[in-house]
């Protein structure tokens, strides 16, 4: 009695406060969804047959939970019973969901045998299993442990229920999964799987040794005949069947449990490849750049498309990414097709094969495609009927690339034909043009011989002008110089005339002996410059003894650079009376003498130092307020005199730097300048004397040649 009254009592305050009569309403509905709960698991799957593989795929209840927001214990104490749905189809399919899915059934262990629950998706994203106890708690089943035995195979996850003879138990299932939710559910022992995947061991191993033989006998083609189509198609067949690896779960037996459940993680990346690879080979085998160009910038944009899906399903969002591969691998198929088609009709004969190929493949997109969105039914043998469109598709593409030999050797023969005709007519042309050629080459020669000849008389002369406008300089600076001692001579001789003159005719001791002191300055003064005219009058002679520059002699550089650059210097002043240019001298007082032909490396001071002041006076009259300036520097070491000129003229443009030292490379006005001064002075230093000449220069801050030569 105390039992009965004791639910009463609880209920009590509910009855005081809403009454009788909506107490009763209450009790009546929470008694039939009781009772409809009950009636639904009312009638457990019996597990009486040890040899049959039972699908309860219509024995089961199934709760969508749109906000993955249920709570495991709340579901399996019944809270949500009256929402759960009965299925009515042997392969439970949700498709495209990104709902957690709860599953409720009811198993009786009638045989006393070990019973597994076969969940036939390997690439679901999440399953947890849970069994209830009596009292409503859910009692989870560890996937990681290996005391469960829990089997990973191509074809799904075998879980041992344990379940004890006689026994009834509810089982409480929840999956999620970024693809097409589908999860055959059945219970078996598991050595009638054993047996059901052995078969399915032998059609796969059927479908991936053809496969393989397709990619081997294309890398064979490829070796021969050395066309990347073949490389394509290798990618193509690698690709799709990868594709067909992860929907038929075969990853877990090649890759590993981790790194399958890894890669199955990504729904989108292998179908995407799959996808984009038979473009890539269309594109290459129909040529659709050459044949279809109006229509080959939409496949660009269907690569495009799968790249982004690829991109997606990595790092934004599988699920999203996953629809758009559906739909871009429609469009792909379609598309294709049709180009394929209209290339065809263009009499293009590898089209034909292709479009019977791409055919078969099309078929199969299309049925996997409606099959996730939901169009299609999704049955069990749609798998094998996959792998069977895929076979096809690949030996129908493999007849065309042997064919595509034949029509290679066919041409290659042609063409050889084609060729060994074109070079007979080549060679008789040759032999002809070569007659001709000689003839030609004959009279040129003899066209070059004579203008060589001219060229040559014509250097000879401009460097003989040269050689004498060079003496013709000197010859005017030593004129100039040796006029001056002249002058004075002959200035003191008629001073002291008139001084004779006078001391005859005077007759005071003290006035006479003015005169005579007077008379000895001006003869001291006739001998000093009188000697002056002998130094000029010597160093001429010396000139002209050096007449080739195998006659060397021992001379001094600082003396040449005094006497050369006063030359040059007079001359410009004599040319130019208004110029006046500052000599700046550094000159190494214990610089030793050097073993050289003085003629020719005095020309080549002449040379340097005319040019700068031809130049700086030029810049003069253009820029008035520039003061012109040039200095001297000898230094010594290693056996080596360095002699530098520099002049802090407008300098030398870059451009004209390379070619300074070329023959008849001038900067000045026509008749002003030959183009050999530079070209003679480097050959003198480098090739006479074994030195070096170079020039540095920045255009508007001077121009400096360093010159250096050995000492002996």
């Amino acid at each position: 009695m105390i039992p009965f009254l004791f639910p009463i009592g609880l209920f009590l305050p509910l009855v005081l406060k809403h009454g009788m009569r909506k107490f009763l309403y209450l009790v009546l509905f929470n008694l039939v969804i009781c009772l409809g709960a009950q009636a639904q698991l009312a009638s457990p799957v019996a597990l009486d047959n040890p040899h049959l593989i039972k699908n309860i795929g219509k024995d089961i209840f199934i709760l969508e939970d749109k906000g993955d927001s249920l709570l495991v214990t709340d579901v399996a104490k019944g809270k949500y019973d009256a929402d759960f749905r009965q299925n009515q189809t042997l392969l439970p399919d949700l498709k495209m969901s990104q709902s957690t899915v709860w599953v409720k059934f009811s198993l009786q262990n009638v045989l006393a045998k070990d019973w597994y629950l076969e969940i036939g998706n390997p690439n679901l994203d999440s399953v947890s299993l849970y069994s209830i106890n009596k009292l409503g708690v859910p009692i989870a089943y560890d996937f990681n442990d290996t005391d469960e035995k829990i089997v990973y195979n191509s074809s799904g996850i075998y879980i041992p229920l344990k379940i004890k003879p006689k026994e009834k138990r509810v089982f409480l299932l929840k999956i999620k999964s970024n693809s097409p939710v589908r999860f055959p559910l059945a219970v078996a022992t598991l050595s009638n799987y054993i047996e059901e995947d052995a078969a399915g061991y032998i059609s796969s191993g059927l479908f991936y040794g053809l496969l393989l033989l397709m990619v081997v006998s294309s890398l064979f083609l490829f070796r021969t005949v050395n066309d990347s189509i073949y490389l394509y198609f290798i990618f193509f067949v690698i690709c799709n069947g990868l594709a067909q690896a992860f929907l038929d779960g075969d990853i877990y037996m090649w890759f590993g449990i981790s790194l399958a459940q890894y890669l199955g993680a990504h729904h989108a990346f292998m179908p995407s490849m799959a996808m984009l690879s038979s473009l890539l080979f269309a594109v290459e085998y129909l040529k659709t750049k050459e044949n279809a160009a109006h229509m080959h910038r939409g496949l660009l944009a269907i690569e495009a498309l799968f790249a982004i899906t690829i991109l997606c399903d990595l790092f934004v969002n599988t699920f999203i990414a996953y629809e758009i591969m559906l739909l871009a691998s429609m469009v792909n198929a379609i598309y294709l097709f049709m180009i394929s088609v209209s290339i065809y009709r263009k009499n293009y004969k590898p089209a034909k094969y292709f479009v019977i190929a791409w055919s078969f493949f099309l078929l199969r997109v299309l049925l996997q495609v409606s099959m996730d969105m939901g169009i299609a039914p999704g049955v069990g043998f749609m798998s094998s009927f996959n792998a069977f469109l895929i076979v096809v598709t690949f030996m129908i593409l493999s007849f065309a690339l042997s064919d595509k030999i034949n029509a290679f050797k066919v041409e290659t023969e042609s063409a050889e034909g084609k060729m060994v005709k074109a070079l007979r007519d080549n060679e008789k042309l040759i032999r002809r043009q070569n007659e001709m050629l000689e003839q030609k080459v004959k009279e040129r020669t003899a066209e070059l011989q004579k203008t060589m000849t001219d060229l040559e008389s014509a250097q000879e002369q401009l460097i003989q002008s040269e050689k004498m406008a060079a003496l013709g300089q000197m010859t005017a600076g030593v004129a100039h110089e040796i006029q001056n001692p002249l002058n004075f001579v002959n200035n003191f001789s008629d001073l002291s005339l008139d001084l004779i003159k006078d001391l005859k005719e005077e007759g005071d001791e003290v006035e006479r002996n003015e005169l005579l002191d007077s008379l000895e300055q001006n003869v001291s003064k006739i001998h000093h410059h009188g000697k002056r005219a002998e130094g000029i009058v010597k160093s001429m002679l010396e000139h002209s003894r050096g007449a080739s520059v195998d006659e060397k002699a021992s001379v001094s550089i600082n003396k040449m650079l005094d006497e050369y650059v006063l030359l040059s210097y007079q001359q410009s002043q004599k040319n130019n009376p208004d110029f006046e240019c500052t000599v700046y001298k550094e000159l190494d007082e214990k610089l030793p003498n050097a073993t050289i032909n003085q003629q020719d490396v005095g020309r080549v001071f002449i040379n340097l130092f005319n040019n700068a002041f031809y130049e700086m006076h030029k810049y003069k009259t253009s820029h008035p307020e520039y003061i012109p300036a040039l200095g001297l520097f000898t230094t010594s070491a290693n056996g080596k005199i360095t002699i530098r000129i520099k002049d802090n003229g407008p300098g030398i443009p870059e451009e004209n730097q390379k070619r300074i030292f070329e023959p008849f490379f001038t900067t000045k006005p026509t008749g002003e300048g030959t183009g050999l001064g530079l070209s003679l002075s480097y050959d003198i230093i480098v090739k006479g004397h074994n030195g070096e000449m170079k020039l540095e220069s920045k255009p508007g801050k001077g121009a400096e040649f360093i010159i250096t030569i050995p000492v002996a």
